[in-house]
């Protein structure tokens, strides 16, 4: 196994694996989840749509990490992945807009504010990682098909 390949293997283990824990974490504790969704105040995310959410964005992370790890559907998962990520750094720009001073429902219910700058520039790198794999992914498929 080739340096770069032991390299892709170890950042997808890791990025999948930190969207399958983030997913379990969620779906273990619900009604926290939901609070945390909540507490964005997005005028557009009222009851049910905020239910919505909370009982559908577990189960996305879940499969989306297990498909990055597993390699079955890796740049499926690394897209929706990145969707996450984009749409997860517009939420805390808008809470942070507004001086909300809340828990970003990241992992767990946790007390803690969120730390915006540094929660934003986690995601980013985050994002990063996801785009470098999806890049390494597609030009794998361009030689196996070339």
């Amino acid at each position: 196994m080739t340096k770069g390949k032991i390299l892709e293997w170890l950042l997808r283990l890791c990025l999948g694996g930190l969207f399958v824990w983030s997913g379990v974490v969620k779906l273990q504790d619900l009604p926290a989840f939901l609070e945390s969704v909540g507490n964005y105040q997005f005028e557009f995310l009222n009851e049910p749509y905020d239910a919505v959410v909370t009982y559908t964005l577990p189960w996305v992370e879940v499969f989306a990490g297990l498909a990055v790890i597993s390699g079955f559907g890796k740049s499926g998962g690394l897209v929706i992945i990145m969707g996450m990520l984009a749409s997860f750094c517009w939420a805390l720009s808008d809470a942070w807009s507004k001086g909300l001073n809340i828990n970003c429902g990241c992992f767990s219910k946790n007390s803690e504010p969120v730390n915006y700058p540094l929660k934003l520039a986690e995601n980013v790198g985050i994002f990063v990682v996801a785009l470098v794999l999806l890049i390494m992914a597609l030009r794998m498929r361009r030689k196996s098909e070339g």
